[in-house]
């Protein structure tokens, strides 16, 4: 499975963070758009979001339309296949 593009938040508390996702994904091999959803605060991260394969970040509170409206942008620009 494949997923076009994944959402998660850097700092869930219940299970893993968004970081340790990317990671999984990468060793699995699975190659897709990847946002992070996090707060201001969390914006100033001392490592690079493009070093970690990071697509973009939404900031909270999220706005539905923005990320609707991003993704289809983002998906648009990828080759099909």
């Amino acid at each position: 499975m494949k997923p076009d593009a994944a959402i998660a938040d850097l700092q869930m508390e219940i299970v893993e963070g968004g970081e340790r996702v990317i990671e999984r994904l990468h060793e699995a091999s699975i190659d897709t758009l990847f946002y992070l959803v996090t707060t201001g605060d969390a914006a100033t991260l001392d490592y690079s979001l493009h070093e970690l394969g990071v697509t973009g970040m939404f900031l909270k509170p999220v706005d539905a339309a923005i990320v609707g409206q991003t993704l289809t942008t983002a998906l648009k620009s990828v080759p099909a296949g």
